[in-house]
């Protein structure tokens, strides 16, 4: 699940130098099952265990994710949708935070860059 890893490096760098940082204790959640957020996370160092809640079902499903992978990309596909599962740090974890709407400029930067070189 390396969603960065499928970009080319320059849009790799441009998010990035628009990314926050964020410290999450061992124990505790990035974020909760029904939070709307409008960001998402890469693991830069340690884990964080997702436990998927669908609404109104006992079924849960978890996944460990590690450092470099990515998650919340929902934000991006599904924007003002509420999360279905929440995020919990199975150890001392160092997230990048990268807001949508960096991630939104960069791609209307690129869209207009190409415009421009058809349009000489």
């Amino acid at each position: 699940n390396h969603f960065l890893d499928q970009l080319s490096t320059g849009w790799q760098y441009e998010i990035a130098r628009t990314a926050e940082y964020k410290f999450v204790d061992c124990g505790l959640e990035v974020y909760y099952n029904g939070d709307v957020l409008d960001e998402f996370y890469v693991i830069v160092q340690g884990s964080v265990r997702l436990i998927l809640e669908p609404k109104n079902t006992v079924y849960c499903r978890t996944l460990d994710l590690h450092d470099k992978d990515t998650f919340a990309e929902q934000i991006m596909t599904q924007p003002g949708s509420a999360m279905v599962s929440r995020a919990v740090a199975l150890e001392d974890t160092h997230l990048l935070v990268i807001q949508r709407r960096h991630v939104e400029a960069i791609i209307n930067k690129g869209k207009s860059m190409k415009r421009q070189r058809w349009h000489v």
